[in-house]
């Protein structure tokens, strides 16, 4: 249901690579990602890039099924307030990294390493690194072959996979038990280092 109109929405079909392929369009998914919702107002303080352009991007990104308008508040003066949430999970399959182009696999995975970073820098800042111990941090390195590789790659994937269920399992327990959440950031990287 569109919660601007009240009316049902016609399915829209996911297009990731349409989605991303301009360099605005995954700055607001980072930003949409890391605060979980946003409008192009408060974008547009965060943002190098004029309020029209943001509000074209916003409205392809829902186009490419990236994005939902959850949600059109009214303002005093002006438009609407339109605040548009994920629905995207930020992923790209191995295939879709193909597809990229090596200056738009650069910048995405430029953007995806900014974003933990900015993770890291809050559970630092904040002192949850201290609060609790139950925590992972692990960094190695590997000699592989392809094959290898490309394992690592699935085991990877796989894994992320897994996270999304049990994001709903807990979804589900607290449904039930009104138990309070913690934040959590799962990052995963995995890449070939230079010779």
């Amino acid at each position: 249901m569109n919660a601007a109109s009240g009316k049902t929405a016609k399915p829209r079909k996911l297009d990731r690579h349409k989605a991303l392929a301009h360099p605005l369009r995954r700055e607001i998914m980072a930003f949409l990602i890391t605060n979980s919702s946003g409008s192009p107002s408060q974008m547009h303080k965060k943002l190098d890039a004029s309020l029209s352009d943001i509000s074209y991007h916003c409205r392809q990104l829902v186009r490419y099924g990236a994005a939902d308008l959850a949600e059109t508040r009214p303002v005093k003066r002006g438009s609407p307030e339109r605040i548009y949430v994920p629905a995207l999970r930020p992923l790209l399959t191995t295939e879709e990294v193909e597809e990229l182009s090596v200056p738009e696999r650069q910048e995405f995975g430029g953007q995806c390493v900014e974003l933990v970073i900015e993770d890291l820098r809050r559970g630092f800042s904040c002192g949850a690194f201290a609060k609790r111990a139950d925590w992972v941090a692990v960094r190695n390195h590997l000699e592989l072959d392809k094959q290898g590789h490309q394992r690592l790659i699935r085991e990877h994937e796989q894994f992320l996979e897994r996270s999304f269920e049990i994001q709903a399992e807990s979804d589900a327990r607290r449904v039930e038990s009104g138990e309070p959440t913690t934040r959590v950031a799962n990052s995963q990287l995995c890449f070939a280092l230079c010779e």
